[in-house]
Parts: C-alpha cells; structure tokens; sequence
C-alpha cells in the first residue's frame, strides 16, 4: 500500500478450506434451505388462510355482542347458520329446548335430525331454511315436530330468512324455532272441552226435544195430545182468517171399542189405537194435523180444506180402516166432518160442530161419515 507516492505498508489475504453451512451444528445445505423455506410459507398462508375461515364461521365477527344478548333475551328459538346449513349460532333459547349446549350444536347441520311434519306427522324432507338458501326468499309459518333425546316431542312454529352476501349470493340463513308444543297441548285440551260441550249442549237439544215430545205428544201413539192440537188450531185459525183460506175438521171414534177390550184385553186395545192413528197420520200432510183426543177418539185438523175435500179425506180414511188386515177381528171407525166458514167459527165451535156430526155417525149404524150442515145434518153413507 502507497501512501501518495510513498510506500505505507503491506496487506497478507489468506484463504481456507471451503466447509458446508450449520445451523445449530448441523450442517444445513441449500437445498435443505430451499425446503424449509417453501414449508414455512406454505405453514404460514395456512395459518392466514385458517384465520380467515375461523373469522368467518366465528359468530362474534358476524354478529355483534349486543345483538347476541339481545338474540339470547328473545323467547324462541334462533339459528345462524352458514350456505352449507351448519350452525354458526344458537341462543340460548334454542339450546335450552333441544338439551343442546353451544358446543355441541356449533358446526353441525341440524338439518339432518328426524325432522317430521307437524299436520300429519310424515318426515319433513325440504326444511323451510334450506328452501330459503335454496331459493333466496324467505319461508314463513312452518310447522315442524321433533322428537329430542329424553323422548319428547316437541312442535316448532318456524321461520327462515337467507342473508345474502354483497355479491348476491347466500351466505347463509337465520331461522326462527318458535316452541307451540305447551300452545298445541293448550289448544287440544280446548279443542277437547270444547267438543264436550257441544256433546253436552247436544245432550240438552235432544233432551229438550224429547221434553218437548212429551209435553205435545200422546205417548201411546205420538199424535198430538189435546193441549198442542189447540195451540196449532187456534194458530191456524189466525192465519186462515188472514189468507182467506179454509179450515176443516174431522172427528173419529174407532167403533165398539170396549167389545175389543172385552174380548181380546187392553194391550190389544192399545195394538188397535196405535194401528188407527199411523194409518191416519200416514194419509196426512205435514200441513194437517192429528190428534188423540179422547180414549179412542181423534181429531183431525185439515189445513186449505173445504168441505167437499174433508168429505173425500174422511171417506177415504174409513174405507182404509175398514179394509185392513192386520188384526183377524173386523175394526171399523165412524167420522164426523165440518168446515170452517172464517168469520164466525172458534176452534171449540169446529170441533163441537164435528163431534155432533160424529154421533149422528154412530147413532146411524156406525162405520159411516156424516157431515155437519146447519141447521140440520146430512149423511154420506159407507
């Protein structure tokens, strides 16, 4: 070395033997660095890439505390879940109804329980919050039934509604498990209670119409008793009056009555009455009416008849009496007819009219109709 043009001293270089690079002594060759050096980043984008995934699914960076608390306050059921359907979160409502605790419900698709349909109990095979991320639109008012570990069934009023991304796509769904199953229970022993009155209530009808029955009705022959015929009668009468239209009135005695009782007993008596009276209700309209006004006697009330047409239904009523065959003894019915002349005649009038008519009927030879005319009566033979 020069010092300008001076010399100012010497420098001695001295080389080695080249030996491979260590770490920690161990020797440590490029190629060997080349690899580490790829598996550390590869390690690393891993680690950033799991971060990011773990950011993600984790439910305090897609829903705030609060919101979580105010999620947790609510009485039903409410689950996050992600686009494949795991749950990303569950209130605490929804873990208390399933037994489920957050650990265990976190990340598993609940779509695969036995999920049935609430109306008839089949298993549910598109659940509502799949739909919604099938479909994008939300599904309201699902009834779902499930059946949880301890054996009981409970019943969900659910709701699903997709959270779509800023790209459009689904980025996953919240569904709403409102539990009805203490509200059905309700309702059903409502349901049940309810049925039983209307039981009851229906109970009460008939019973009030067999009251009824008993109150208007003969019980040996269910034609009306005497009360009930008057009520209708003077009904009638009102409106005939008012219509302009006639009433007529048939009275009947079944002939030598207390021979047949003599002769063949009461019960065949009473045999004898209710054959006479279904043979009359059948020939009569359900404008009409019939009436067992006495022992064997009975009245019969003709509505829009005149006295031509009473005639005829009296004559008519005779011939099949004494027609019959269901007794081997002949019986035979003597009839006593009048019309109504609407301004002058009551009920008790019309029936006092037919029922003198009735013994000119019998005072006649029996088996025989006659009608009453004033002042005096004509005979309308058999």
């Amino acid at each position: 070395l020069f010092s300008g043009k001076k010399p100012w001293g010497t420098v001695e270089v001295q080389f080695t033997d080249l030996q491979p690079d260590t770490w920690l002594g161990i020797p440590f060759p490029p190629f060997a660095q080349l690899v580490t050096f790829v598996a550390l980043t590869g390690f690393g984008a891993f680690l950033v890439f799991m971060r990011r995934t773990l950011r993600h699914l984790d439910p305090t960076a897609l829903v705030p505390a609060r919101v979580k608390l105010a999620l947790d306050a609510l009485a039903e059921g409410v689950v996050l879940m992600d686009d494949q359907g795991r749950v990303v979160l569950a209130n605490t409502a929804f873990q208390a109804t399933t037994g489920l605790d957050e650990e265990q419900l976190l990340g598993n698709r609940i779509a695969e329980w036995e999920w049935h349909r609430a109306d008839d109990g089949r298993l549910a095979e598109d659940l509502p919050w799949l739909r919604a991320l099938r479909d994008g639109r939300p599904q309201t008012g699902i009834g779902l039934q499930l059946r949880l570990a301890d054996g009981s069934e409970h019943r969900f009023m659910v709701n699903a509604s997709p959270i779509p991304g800023p790209d459009g796509r689904m980025r996953g769904v919240l569904a709403t498990f409102d539990d009805v199953t203490e509200l059905e229970k309700k309702n059903a022993e409502l349901e049940k209670a309810l049925e039983e009155l209307r039981r009851s209530r229906n109970e009460i009808r008939l019973q009030n119409q067999r009251l009824r029955v008993l109150a208007t009705q003969d019980p040996l022959t269910g034609a009306l008793n005497r009360r009930a015929f008057f009520e209708k009668f003077h009904g009638d009468l009102l409106k005939a009056r008012r219509s302009k239209a006639r009433i007529s009135v048939i009275m009947a005695d079944i002939d030598h009555f207390k021979r047949i009782n003599d002769t063949f007993g009461h019960d065949m008596g009473d045999e004898v009455i209710r054959f006479i009276a279904s043979l009359f209700q059948d020939a009569l309209r359900s404008s009409d009416a019939l009436c067992r006004y006495g022992g064997e006697e009975f009245c019969i009330l003709l509505w829009d008849t005149d006295g031509e047409g009473a005639l005829e239904k009296a004559e008519q009523l005779r011939r099949a009496v004494e027609s019959q065959t269901r007794f081997e003894f002949p019986v035979t019915c003597s009839f006593g007819v009048t019309s109504m002349y609407w301004e002058t005649e009551s009920a008790e009038a019309l029936i006092k009219q037919a029922d003198e008519a009735l013994y000119e009927a019998k005072r006649g030879g029996r088996n025989r109709v006659v009608a009453w005319h004033p002042p005096r009566h004509t005979a309308a033979g058999a």
